[in-house]
């Protein structure tokens, strides 16, 4: 079976797996603002067809859900789900941290504890907690958005962090927790396709409800107003 993972939480990552188990395609468009969206649909198309395949050839599809881009984590749900009700596959939506945490637990020895971060605005990160047996990726702590002076705090600390917002998020971290820090330029869809410890949905209405986005807070929101005097909201 053909299997294919789409992840738009920033910038977009394409991974396809063929009948053979090899993987087909694996490949990635930057961040461009709005140009990224516009872009995604050709971009797609063109990866598949270099490897003489079109989307109705992908029987399963697991899209990213998050966190990340309000707009982006919705257009690759809509379009995956647009896709597999034309084509008839069926899909699956997993948290893009689970891709993060999977490549930042590359090369290390198992256990790990494996934070995935994301700028949470308002001097916050977002963080999500994984464990890596080496057999699993177990979920510790759903995305939370957390100061980041907290990280240290024995709830929150972990072995490993993993982002794709170095630039943000690395100057909000301590020396120590920068120092465990790996930035990757977008969470890896290849690492969707076979997240080990994450199965398929068993229906429909499990299907439909995977894909929900993991949004930490609304996407519009206003920081509490503060006092001259550094009190109040």
């Amino acid at each position: 079976m053909i299997s294919g993972a789409l992840d738009t939480s920033h910038g977009a990552s394409l991974a396809v797996r063929g009948a053979d188990g090899a993987l087909a395609v694996q490949a990635a468009l930057p961040v461009r603002g709005r140009e990224t969206e516009r872009d995604l649909v050709p971009w797609m198309q063109a990866n598949l067809a270099a490897v003489g395949l079109g989307v109705g050839d992908v029987r399963r599809w697991t899209v990213g859900t998050g966190p990340g881009s309000f707009s982006g984590v919705r257009t690759g749900i809509a379009l995956v789900k647009g896709i597999c009700a034309v084509t008839g596959a069926a899909y699956r939506g997993l948290p893009s941290s689970v891709a993060l945490a999977l490549q930042g637990a590359a090369g290390g020895a198992p256990p790990l504890a494996i934070g995935a971060l994301h700028d949470g605005r308002c001097r916050q990160v977002i963080i999500t907690r994984f464990r890596w047996t080496g057999l699993v990726l177990e979920l510790l702590s759903d995305a939370a958005a957390e100061f980041p002076g907290d990280l240290g705090d024995e709830r929150l600390a972990c072995d490993r962090y993993v982002t794709p917002m170095g630039e943000v998020v690395l100057p909000m971290l301590a020396a120590g927790l920068r120092d465990r820090a790996l930035c990757v330029s977008t969470p890896e869809a290849r690492c969707l396709l076979d997240a080990p410890g994450w199965g398929w949905p068993a229906d429909e209405g499990a299907m439909e409800a995977s894909v929900e986005p993991v949004y930490v807070r609304p996407p519009v929101f206003v920081a509490p107003l503060r006092r001259s005097d550094g009190t109040g909201p």
